[in-house]
C-alpha cells in the first residue's frame, strides 16, 4: 500500500498575511464560507485540513494553502491502521477538520480546484463561472492590485519571461505602416488568453510553466482572434469619427498628421485659434473609447476561462464594469498614484544622471533610467494584467475572490 499523507494547518499565518486576506483567499480556493474560514483561524492550534493523500497531491494542496497564507505541513501516518482508516470514504468530517470545505481529491483530478475548476475551455466549465457579474465592494479595487502582486512575486522570473516573449512576438506588428498599431491588438488578445490561463494554473497550485503563454493559440483561439478584431473595429470607428471632426474643423491640412508628419504652420495657427474645439474633439474621442475598453477589460478571461463567445464576452465585461464603477474608481486612483511615483522616480534618475554626465561622468549613466524603466515597468505591466484576472475571479466566480 502506498504511503499516504495529511495536511495540517499549524494554527498560524505566514508573514505578510492578515486574517481578512487569508479568509478571502480560502473562500476563493476552496469555496469555504467566510464564517467557517474565520472559525478555522480562531482555533490557533494544529488542525487537520485534508488526509489520505498521495505525496504528489499533498504537495500540490500544501502549495495552494501556502499561497492563501496558511502555515501548513505535510505529515505522514505513524500508525498504519490510521492510514487504512483514512482510505475509506468519509461522509462527515471530524470536528477539527475542514475536509468538506476542500474539494475531494481524486486520483486523476485536480485536488485543489479553484472556483473555475478545469482550465481546458473545451470541457464544460461554464457552470463554474457566473453568467451575470457580481457587484463587489469598492475596497476590492485595491485588492485586485495587491493580490495580483502576490501572484507575480510567487513566480516573478517566469512571469517576466512570458511577458518578454509576448512582447517580442507582438511588437513587430506595430511596425506595419498605418494599421500596425491597430491590428497589434489581435495577437495581444491571444497572448492575453494564455496569460489568464497561466494565472489560473498558478492559482490552482500548478507549477507555472512558460509554455502557458501560448495556450491562447490552442484554446478558443478563434474567439480570442475575434476579440482582437472587434476591438480593432471599435477603435478604428472611433478614430474615423475623430478624424472627420478634425477634418471639418481644420480642413485638409490635418491629413498629414494622420500619416505621422508634422502639421503645417496653417494647421498650427488654426489649432491655436480653435483650442477649445480641439479639446472638445479629444474629449469626445476619449468618451467613445471608454465603453470599448470596458467591453474588452474582462473579455480575455471570459473567453479563455469562461468559454464565452467573443460577443458574449464583450457584453458581460461591459456589464461587469458598469456594476463595479466604485472598485474601478479605487483601482484607477491606485494606479494613478503608482504611476505618478514611478514617473517621479524616472524623472529624478534622469535629472541626477544628466547632472553626472554634464559633470564629466560616463555616458553609461544615461542608460540607467532606461534600465530602471525596464526593471520596474515590465513588472508593473504584468501585475496590471494579473489584476484583470483577479478582478475577473472576484466578479464572475461563484465564491468571493481575494
Amino acid at each position: 500500500m502506498a504511503d499516504l499523507y495529511k495536511i495540517v494547518f499549524k494554527g498560524e499565518l505566514l508573514e505578510g498575511f492578515d486574517n481578512d486576506t487569508v479568509i478571502d483567499n480560502l473562500s476563493t480556493i476552496s469555496k469555504m464560507e467566510k464564517s467557517k474560514a474565520q472559525k478555522l483561524l480562531l482555533i490557533q492550534k494544529p488542525t487537520v485540513l485534508k488526509k489520505g493523500l498521495e505525496k504528489a497531491a499533498a504537495d500540490k494542496l500544501a502549495k495552494v494553502l501556502t499561497t492563501a497564507g496558511l502555515q501548513v505541513s505535510i505529515r505522514s501516518y505513524d500508525d498504519p491502521m490510521e492510514q487504512q482508516k483514512d482510505i475509506e470514504p468519509q461522509i462527515v468530517p471530524k470536528s477539527q477538520e475542514i475536509e468538506a470545505e476542500i474539494k475531494e481529491v481524486q486520483k486523476d483530478e485536480n485536488p485543489y480546484a479553484a472556483p473555475s475548476a478545469d482550465l481546458g475551455v473545451k470541457k464544460n466549465i461554464g457552470g463554474d463561472w457566473l453568467d451575470t457579474p457580481k457587484k463587489v465592494s469598492a475596497s476590492k479595487g485595491w485588492k485586485w492590485i495587491s493580490s495580483a502582486a502576490q501572484l507575480f512575486f510567487g513566480e516573478p522570473f517566469k512571469w517576466l519571461a512570458m511577458g518578454f516573449i509576448a512582447a517580442i512576438i507582438s511588437f513587430p506588428v506595430v511596425l506595419i505602416p498605418i494599421i500596425g498599431s491597430l491590428i497589434y491588438y489581435i495577437p495581444v488578445m491571444i497572448f492575453a488568453g494564455g496569460f489568464m490561463i497561466a494565472a489560473q494554473k498558478q492559482m490552482e497550485g500548478d507549477s507555472l510553466e512558460i509554455k502557458y503563454i501560448f495556450s491562447g493559440f490552442s484554446q478558443n483561439r478563434n474567439q480570442l482572434v475575434l476579440l482582437g478584431v472587434f476591438y480593432v473595429i471599435g477603435m478604428f470607428a472611433i478614430g474615423l469619427v475623430s478624424a472627420v471632426m478634425f477634418f471639418l474643423t481644420f480642413g485638409s491640412g490635418f491629413l498629414p498628421i494622420l500619416m505621422g508628419d508634422a502639421p503645417s504652420p496653417e494647421v498650427m495657427a488654426s489649432s491655436s485659434d480653435n483650442m477649445m474645439t480641439f479639446v472638445l474633439i479629444a474629449l469626445v474621442g476619449t468618451a467613445l473609447t471608454i465603453p470599448i475598453m470596458m467591453a474588452a477589460w474582462f473579455s480575455a478571461p471570459l473567453v479563455s476561462l469562461g468559454n464565452r463567445s467573443a460577443l458574449q464576452a464583450f457584453k458581460q465585461s461591459f456589464q461587469a464594469c458598469i456594476k463595479n464603477i466604485l472598485p474601478f474608481l479605487v483601482y484607477g486612483l491606485a494606479y494613478l498614484v503608482i504611476g505618478a511615483i514611478f514617473m517621479a522616480g524616472v524623472s529624478a534618475l534622469v535629472g541626477l544622471f544628466s547632472f553626472l554626465i554634464a559633470d564629466g561622468g560616463s555616458m553609461l549613466f544615461f542608460f540607467l533610467p532606461v534600465v530602471f524603466v525596464l526593471v520596474l515597468g515590465l513588472p508593473l505591466m504584468l501585475i496590471s494584467g494579473l489584476s484583470v484576472y483577479v478582478g475577473f475571479l472576484d466578479i464572475f466566480s461563484n465564491s468571493t475572490a481575494h
